[in-house]
């Protein structure tokens, strides 16, 4: 009796996962096992149908990573939105925005006055201003502004200023005059207003660099050469008022002399106008033809000899 021998073979199927077979490297994304037709089992960390997606955060890498600021390139790995070598974002899932090259959860971003609320962009606090809230503001202008604190003073926290030597008030808007304070009401000797630092815009009638003095038509009253006609013709006692010297002189400015109680300008002060004028007090130049006395009063006459 012959005997036939035949040789068992044991066929395995291999399924396939999306057009790619299970024994290849590429299958399931190269992120899991296909198990079935079109079946496969993810890794962890990745998801979709050929185990495409990975995880970051419980969230697929479609929104994961705060889309767009980051991109999710591996599970729990994002990597964060740059522009050229400039990193955006920054955050195990990018969400913390960079200003000026600190995150928005550092103290410091914002120059410590603000909030970074997305790359480089800072909303300021109330009485802060700048790109990155770096300068203060005092009454509307900010701290760089040549004009902030009146010109006198430097903006140091928000409607603060710190005011220049002989100014005052809050805004520096305020001078002194001598050590008074533009508001006191003693201030450029209460006859004037002070304009600026030591500057005295004086009232009419008054003068001097602290407006302390009188001033009698268009001269100060401690200049004794020339207020009311100089040389103690009279002493300026109010503006534009001037005290004539008592029997010497008159006038409003003191400049008529008095010959012998009668003003220079009557005709009969040195006796007659024919006879002489009064040209100092109490003293008369005689015109030719009368005694050269003190009131010009007698005729000379003369005496001719045969």
């Amino acid at each position: 009796m012959n005997m036939v021998c035949f040789e068992s073979k044991t066929l395995t199927s291999i399924a396939i996962c999306h057009g790619i077979p299970g024994n290849e490297t590429q299958v399931c994304s190269g992120k899991g096992y296909c198990i079935a037709p079109n079946h496969c089992s993810c890794f962890n960390g990745y998801t979709g149908d050929s185990c495409e997606y990975p995880i970051c955060y419980s969230k697929y890498s479609t929104n994961a990573c705060n889309s767009p600021q980051g991109v999710c390139t591996g599970p729990n790995r994002c990597e964060c939105q740059r522009n050229g070598n400039q990193l955006l974002y920054t955050g195990s899932q990018c969400e913390l925005p960079i200003c000026f090259g600190k995150n928005s959860s550092d103290t410091s971003a914002c120059s410590g006055n603000g909030t970074c609320i997305a790359p480089n962009t800072c909303h300021c606090n109330l009485g802060y201003t700048g790109n990155s809230c770096q300068l203060v503001e005092c009454y509307g202008k900010n701290s760089s502004s040549t004009d902030v604190c009146s010109r006198h003073g430097k903006c140091i926290r928000p409607d603060t200023c710190s005011c220049e030597h002989g100014y005052s008030g809050n805004n520096c808007q305020y001078p002194s005059c001598f050590g008074i304070n533009a508001t006191t009401p003693t201030v450029c000797s209460g006859h004037g207003s002070c304009t600026l630092l030591d500057r005295c815009e004086c009232d009419d009638g008054y003068g001097d660099k602290e407006c302390s003095q009188y001033v009698c038509f268009g001269y100060l009253a401690n200049d004794p050469y020339n207020v009311c006609s100089g040389n103690d013709h009279g002493t300026c006692v109010g503006p534009n008022q001037c005290k004539c010297t008592q029997g010497n002189y008159t006038g409003i400015s003191c400049s008529i002399p008095l010959c012998f109680g009668k003003n220079a300008s009557d005709p009969t002060s040195c006796t007659s106008s024919s006879a002489g004028q009064c040209v100092a007090p109490n003293t008369c130049q005689c015109n030719p033809g009368y005694l050269n006395d003190q009131t010009c009063s007698m005729r000379t006459f003369y005496i001719f000899h045969n």
